[in-house]
């Protein structure tokens, strides 16, 4: 898992790190890092549908 979360864009991995492991929620994440909330929603989705793809290949 530690080499698919390296994977992911620098920003996009803070996002997801963020909401995920430390439940901040999408307003505090947008504002830290100077994002509109949509874009933090953009990350998290973006990071999810690549550490699935990620995980189906290893899986296969």
């Amino acid at each position: 898992m530690q080499e698919d979360l390296q994977s992911l864009p620098a920003q996009a991995r803070q996002v997801f790190l963020q909401h995920r492991l430390y439940g901040r929620s999408y307003d505090s994440i947008a504002s830290e890092l100077d994002l509109t909330v949509a874009a933090v929603r953009k990350h998290l989705r973006d990071s999810l549908v690549l550490l699935t793809q990620k995980r189906i290949e290893r899986d296969n």
